[in-house]
């Protein structure tokens, strides 16, 4: 047990020293906000896809067309988000907060998160999978993000927009082009392939920098009764329940880990934009962010010892 909590430690601080890092920049000025939102448009316009793509392309086709995976994810999702939108009326009564709460409960930051602490762990092959629930995850999380948001502001959400946006975004054409390639086995030149590889490379740190240089510690205590039950569900409750579903319905120690992972990763910073965006209570998005963030050190630190100590 010992032994497993001190590789997860291992594991997970260099991902919060990245995050620190970003802070430490920010806070010595060698950054500006609109720098970092520049470097953070790069990081998931280019360098997450291209990681993206690479790690399917380079993995086997049994990893990444994973049915029972993706069955879990797609069903796991509308049971979480229809939990979300019963339970958080139960405790919040300003509109503007609810749909805020029911979007940090059910978006992980899963791509930034998702890809260093499984490479971490296994091998950089095992990456694939995470490619894969993220493909699967991302086309349900926009709509469910605008509903959750639009449904308290009394507006009817713009479908057409949101498909649109799903079909543009960046990190499901790399999905999608490198499951492409691997079914169709179109080769690569190794140039090009150790290119694409070296730009992928980029994208975690950069995204984790930035991260942790727009992290803003401004009024944490205000909204501290929502915040509260936001980092029990998201880091806590729902971990464990997937975990436990996942073990229960048979799945092997990477598959589990993934989902732990997926489930058990902070609230992404797409939300505080999303909620500036569609009228949601922003300074409680971006709470939600910094908080679970935070805690997540502990928290999947916890948890990954947890599915080792299971599979042991």
């Amino acid at each position: 047990m010992l032994e497993n909590f001190l590789l997860s430690f291992q594991i997970v601080t260099p991902l919060f020293i990245l995050i620190g890092l970003g802070q430490l920049l920010r806070k010595m000025n060698f950054f500006s906000l609109s720098t970092l939102n520049q470097i953070n448009d790069a990081a998931f316009t280019i360098f997450l896809p291209a990681h993206l793509f690479i790690s399917i392309y380079q993995s086997d086709i049994d990893t990444v067309i994973n049915v029972r995976v993706m069955t879990f994810v797609i069903i796991s999702l509308f049971l979480l988000f229809f939990f979300s939108i019963i339970i958080t009326p139960l405790f919040e009564k300003d509109n503007r907060k609810k749909g805020v709460i029911i979007q940090g409960i059910i978006r992980s930051n899963f791509v930034i998160m998702g890809f260093p602490i499984m490479a971490a762990i296994y091998s950089p092959a095992e990456t694939a999978l995470c490619a894969l629930i993220l493909a699967v995850s991302m086309p349900i999380y926009s709509p469910m993000q605008v509903i959750a948001l639009e449904m308290y502001r009394h507006n009817k959400p713009d479908i057409s927009s949101i498909m649109i946006n799903i079909a543009k975004n960046p990190l499901i054409l790399a999905t999608l082009a490198g499951i492409l390639f691997l079914l169709l086995e179109l080769p690569l030149s190794p140039l090009i392939e150790k290119s694409i590889g070296d730009i992928g490379k980029l994208g975690t740190p950069l995204a984790l920098i930035v991260l942790g240089g727009t992290l803003k510690f401004d009024s944490l205590r205000e909204n501290a009764r929502s915040l509260t039950i936001v980092v029990l569900l998201k880091l806590v409750i729902i971990p464990m329940i997937a975990i436990a579903a996942a073990v229960l319905l048979g799945f092997n120690q990477i598959e589990v880990t993934a989902l732990m992972i997926f489930y058990a990763a902070p609230t992404a910073v797409t939300t505080y934009a999303m909620a500036l965006k569609l009228d949601g209570d922003a300074p409680l998005a971006q709470q939600i962010v910094i908080i679970t963030t935070l805690l997540s050190m502990i928290s999947l630190v916890f948890w990954i010892t947890v599915v080792k100590t299971i599979f042991a």
